[in-house]
């Protein structure tokens, strides 16, 4: 079972969140983002930096971890996130066959309990945000798929980190995205850190949402 991040494409109606998580020290996680496709160095150092930003402004403190360093310990709670298919702003059309184009990435859940194990369709991604990105320049459209691609396993790791597979009313952590909010300049967690496991005001509980074109 699944726990997944799905795609609207229209845009949607939300009520804004009434205040958030309380904390003074962050959290420390070790994230491994590990590739079973093809993404360029560039664009997985632009990756991570986008994530890096987003999750310590919602309050932790992110540590990278590789195969390199697999026997030296691991400082925080570890993150497996896997990355399907080529992840590039400019990914040919022949790459756009993703197994269901709503499901852009998933974590897995086991009796009840967020497993730090989850993915992201860069092949969906693509179909996804296609129409957006292709009137961009190349030194804007590489900074907004990277910026896109960090949203989304940002979303991911605010299940693991508050075992929760429910959802807030706005920002990140939302059920549902659109085009719009994964290219748009800001779009964050809206206040919220993940320090804490409760959410102050949670989305009513439900499947993670889908939507088409």
């Amino acid at each position: 079972m699944y726990a997944r991040l799905l795609a609207l494409c229209c845009l949607l109606s939300v009520s804004a969140i009434a205040g958030g998580f309380k904390t003074t020290t962050p959290v420390a996680v070790e994230l491994y983002l590990k590739s079973s496709g093809d993404i360029s160095p560039g664009v997985l150092r632009q990756v991570k930096a986008n994530l890096a930003s987003l999750l310590r402004v919602a309050g932790l403190q992110v540590g990278w971890w590789s195969v390199r360093n697999q026997f030296s310990g691991v400082d925080g709670d570890l993150i497996i996130v896997n990355l399907q298919g080529t992840c590039d702003p400019w990914a040919p059309g022949s790459d756009l066959f993703p197994e269901d184009p709503k499901v852009l990435a998933s974590t897995a859940v086991s009796d009840g309990r967020v497993l730090p194990f989850s993915k992201l369709d860069c092949r969906a991604v693509n179909e996804f945000l296609s129409d957006s990105l292709q009137t961009m320049p190349g030194p804007q459209r590489e900074r907004v798929y990277t910026r896109a691609l960090a949203r989304l396993v940002a979303h991911e790791v605010y299940h693991v980190v508050t075992q929760s597979t429910e959802h807030m009313r706005t920002g990140i952590a939302k059920a549902k995205v659109t085009p719009d909010d994964l290219i748009r300049e800001h779009f964050d967690f809206d206040g919220l850190l993940l320090s804490e496991p409760h959410p102050v005001e949670p989305a009513p509980p439900g499947q993670d949402v889908e939507g088409g074109r």
